[in-house]
C-alpha cells in the first residue's frame, strides 16, 4: 500500500487583494527547516499564495511574511520569498533562491541555483538568472529584463541589464546622478570645513557642471549647517583628520 504524503502547507481562508488578484495565507503543516536556516514549525502562519500551484508541497521552499506568489508564477526547491518579495506571471523560481525586501521576479523569467534577489530589485521578462560557479546577487534598484542572462554575478546599484545580454562571473554597480554627487560632496566636506579653502573645490565643480554644481553646494551647506547645530558657537570644530 502506497503511503500518502503529508502536506506541507495548506491554505486558509485570510485573504488579500494585491494586483487585482485574491491570495490566500499560508498555513505550515509540518515541521522543517529552511534553506537559510530558518525553522517552520507546524502552525505557523507563512505569506500569500493565489492557488497551491504557486508554491510547491515538496522540499523545503517557504512564503514568510507578507511575501506573494500569484498568477502561475512557481515557487519550488529550496526558494525562500520573505519580507515583501512576490513572485507573478510565468516566472519559475526553483533551487536555493532566496528573494527579500521588495525584490520580484515576472513575466516569463526564471531564477535558479544560489541566487539573492534583494531590496527593490526587478527580474523580468525573460530574464534568466544563474549560478553555475558563484552565487549572484540582483540588489539595490537593478533591474534584469529582456532575454537578459545573469550568471555567477553581482548587479547591484541602479544598473539595468537588458536584451540578449549575458554577464558571467564580474560584479557590476551604478549609482544614480544625486548619488554621485553626494559621493563627491562628501569627499570634498572631508578636505576641509570651509569648501573655499579646498583647491579640489573647484575642479570638481567644473568637471560636474552647473546642475552638478548647485546640488554640491546645496548638500555642503546642509552638512555645514548640521555640523553648526551639533557644536555650541563657542566651540570651534575641528575634523578628526586635522586633530
Amino acid at each position: 500500500m502506497l503511503e500518502k504524503k503529508s502536506s506541507k502547507y495548506t491554505i486558509s481562508d485570510e485573504s488579500i487583494e494585491f494586483q487585482n488578484k485574491i491570495l490566500f495565507r499560508i498555513v505550515a503543516q509540518k515541521d522543517f527547516n529552511t534553506n537559510s536556516g530558518e525553522k517552520v514549525h507546524a502552525g505557523d502562519i507563512g505569506g500569500w499564495v493565489e492557488s497551491e500551484k504557486n508554491l510547491s508541497q515538496e522540499g523545503s521552499c517557504w512564503i514568510f511574511d507578507n511575501a506573494k506568489a500569484l498568477d502561475n508564477a512557481q515557487v519550488a526547491g529550496n526558494t525562500i520569498l520573505k519580507h515583501n518579495a512576490y513572485a507573478s506571471g510565468n516566472a519559475q523560481i526553483s533551487g536555493n533562491v532566496i528573494m527579500e525586501g521588495i525584490g520580484s521576479i515576472s513575466g516569463s523569467a526564471s531564477a535558479s541555483g544560489n541566487v539573492l534577489i534583494a531590496d527593490y530589485a526587478k527580474v523580468y521578462g525573460n530574464a534568466r538568472i544563474e549560478s553555475s560557479q558563484n552565487i549572484t546577487i540582483i540588489c539595490d534598484d537593478a533591474q534584469v529584463y529582456g532575454n537578459a542572462k545573469i550568471d555567477s554575478s553581482q548587479i547591484k546599484g541602479f544598473l539595468q541589464i537588458a536584451d540578449d545580454i549575458t554577464v558571467k562571473g564580474v560584479c557590476l554597480r551604478r549609482t544614480s546622478e544625486y548619488q554621485q554627487y553626494l559621493h563627491l560632496a562628501e569627499a570634498i566636506s572631508m578636505l576641509s570645513r570651509e569648501r573655499e579653502a579646498s583647491p579640489v573645490y573647484k575642479v570638481i565643480l567644473e568637471q560636474a557642471g552647473k546642475k552638478g554644481g548647485e546640488l554640491i553646494k546645496d548638500i555642503i551647506d546642509g552638512i555645514t549647517k548640521e555640523i553648526k547645530n551639533m557644536h555650541p558657537p563657542e566651540m570651534k570644530y575641528i575634523p578628526e583628520w586635522e586633530r
